[in-house]
C-alpha cells in the first residue's frame, strides 16, 4: 500500500474550500442546503415513490459530513489562535510530525492547526469531546450543554441543559453517525428506518455546531 502524503492531501483539501470564507459560514451554506432536502421530503409524502426513501438517506450523510468538516475548521483555527491552545495540542495522542511537515510549515503551506486537524477524527461525538476537552483545556461537551445562546432567534439565549434537550442532542448525534455509517457503506437491503427518525436525529447536528461556534468564539476572544 502506498504511504499517504498528508501534505498533499491538505493542500488538495484546500482547494475544495472558499478562501476567506468563515468555518461558519462554510459549514452552514451546506446546511442551509440540506434544510431544503428535508423540506422536500416532508413535503412529498407519497411512499410510493421509492426515491424518496434513498434521497432520506442522503440526510444523516450529509450532515456528518458538516460535523466532520466543520470540526477539522474548527481544531485548524484554534490551534493556530495560539496559546494555550497550540501548546494542548502535545497532549494530543498518536500525532507524528516528521521533518518534511515541519519544513512545510516554515515555508508556509500548511500551518500546524491545518496539518494535525487533518489527522484528527471528526467522526465519532466521544472522540470530538476527547479532542476539544484536550484542546480546550476544558469538558468540551459539558460546555456544549450549558452554553446559553440564542437558538431560536428570539434574543432569549438558552442552553441545551434548560430546554431538557442536553441528553437527546447527544444521543442523536450518536444515531446520526450510525445511520450515516449504515447508508455510505453498506447496501443496507433490508436496514428498516424511518424517514421521521433521520429528519429529528440530523437536526441535533445544528444544535452542536451552533453551541460549538459560540464556545470557540469565546474561547479565541478570551485570549486577547
Amino acid at each position: 500500500m502506498a504511504k499517504r502524503d498528508f501534505l498533499l492531501e491538505i493542500i488538495e483539501k484546500k482547494t475544495r474550500l472558499k478562501r476567506r470564507t468563515s468555518r461558519w459560514n462554510q459549514v452552514m451554506a451546506r446546511i442551509v442546503n440540506l434544510i431544503r432536502i428535508k423540506q422536500f421530503i416532508r413535503n412529498r409524502k407519497d411512499h410510493k415513490i421509492p426515491a424518496r426513501s434513498e434521497l432520506a438517506k442522503y440526510v444523516p450523510i450529509g450532515y456528518a459530513a458538516c460535523i466532520e468538516g466543520y470540526f477539522e475548521l474548527v481544531y485548524r483555527d484554534l490551534i493556530d489562535s495560539g496559546a494555550p491552545f497550540n501548546d494542548n495540542v502535545a497532549n494530543l495522542k498518536d500525532l507524528t510530525i516528521n521533518i518534511n511537515h515541519v519544513i512545510a510549515m516554515q515555508n508556509g503551506k500548511v500551518t500546524l492547526g491545518e496539518y494535525v486537524s487533518h489527522l484528527l477524527p471528526g467522526n465519532n461525538l466521544d472522540k470530538i469531546n476527547d479532542i476539544m476537552t484536550t484542546i480546550l483545556g476544558e469538558p468540551f461537551l459539558e460546555k456544549v450543554k450549558s452554553i446559553k445562546i440564542d437558538y431560536f432567534g428570539d434574543k432569549k439565549p438558552v442552553s441545551l441543559d434548560d430546554i431538557k434537550m442536553a441528553s437527546r442532542v447527544v444521543t442523536d448525534i450518536q444515531s446520526l453517525f450510525k445511520q450515516r455509517h449504515i447508508f455510505a457503506h453498506e447496501l443496507n437491503s433490508k436496514h428498516a428506518f424511518n424517514i421521521n427518525h433521520l429528519m429529528q436525529i440530523s437536526s441535533a447536528s445544528v444544535y452542536l455546531i451552533e453551541a460549538t461556534e459560540a464556545i470557540v468564539e469565546n474561547a479565541i476572544s478570551a485570549r486577547a
